[in-house]
């Protein structure tokens, strides 16, 4: 087959390039539209799986062409996205998501790492939120642990111990922070797949060394992330074992127990001022960026 010579005008070549990337862009749209119209009506006969793997086509793609097609308006600013681009944005809340469209339709098209980063900041606020209804919760049954209860005449005094509550919202953020690790690694992971998809891909159609580069160190950085979420969730686990085995002193009569003990006490507040060196030190370490102090 003889190849196709390419002009030598930039001007041509530009222009050629936009047209290729806003067909490619179409055709996300126009995949997803007909997969979803063919799953919808059973064309292929309850094979549906079946019958896009004989095409070539993968899980991971066909849902997202079917969720693009879906929550996404065929607009000409999108087509240029690639498909990880679009399904993030199809997947967020619909006021991030419109907020997102007018960012694009006013020409700054956000990257795959930017719309990353929104949805976790939007996870962290869900979460945030989620751990102040608990706290309204706890509340709420501590005042209704406090009222007393009228049974036959006689005043019924409902006692709780002093440690409940501090056990069952350790317990709930304990299980929270679980659930939130255990979403990020999929994520991560997910992107690597995609990731190592792109690079095949790329490699096949002989990209340059550059954009292989590049793709090389985002694979590489999600990697290093990966390491580090698997350190912090350790740690976390650690964190969460200690509290349980000791927090109860607390509650204790240990601490007040050792009040003309002064040599153990001192050496007691030795230990934890250290702790609390270390924890600053390990706050310090945090990044700083649109966190607040208290929260």
């Amino acid at each position: 087959m003889n190849e196709i010579a390419l002009s030598d005008d930039l001007n041509i070549l530009t222009s050629e390039i936009v047209g290729f990337q806003k067909l490619a862009g179409q055709s996300i749209w126009e995949i997803g539209k007909r997969l979803k119209h063919i799953k919808e009506n059973d064309l292929a006969h309850g094979q549906f799986m079946e019958w896009y793997q004989s095409i070539g086509l993968d899980k991971d793609f066909v849902s997202k062409s079917i969720k693009i097609a879906e929550e996404l308006p065929n607009f000409e600013t999108l087509r240029n996205l690639g498909t990880t681009a679009l399904h993030l944005l199809a997947t967020l809340p619909d006021e991030e998501k419109q907020t997102q469209l007018d960012r694009i339709e006013n020409g700054d098209n956000p990257t795959v790492r930017e719309l990353q980063e929104v949805k976790r900041q939007l996870k962290l606020s869900q979460a945030d939120n989620e751990r102040l209804k608990v706290q309204n919760e706890n509340l709420a049954e501590q005042a209704l642990s406090k009222t007393e209860k009228v049974v036959e005449k006689e005043v019924v005094r409902e006692v709780v111990p002093d440690d409940y509550q501090f056990f069952k919202s350790n317990y709930e953020a304990s299980e929270r922070n679980n659930e939130f690790y255990k979403q990020q690694n999929s994520e991560l992971r997910e992107e690597m797949k995609e990731l190592e998809r792109i690079i095949k891909e790329q490699q096949q159609n002989k990209a340059s060394k550059e954009e292989l580069s590049e793709l090389e160190e985002r694979k590489q950085a999600i990697s290093s992330e990966l390491d580090s979420l698997e350190k912090i969730v350790a740690f976390n686990e650690a964190v969460e074992s200690f509290l349980a085995a000791h927090a109860s002193l607390q509650y204790s009569s240990d601490f007040s127990n050792l009040y003309n003990n002064r040599d153990l006490t001192l050496s007691l507040l030795d230990t934890i001022n250290r702790l609390e060196k270390w924890i600053d030190d390990i706050k310090s370490e945090l990044p700083k960026s649109e966190i607040i102090e208290g929260e």
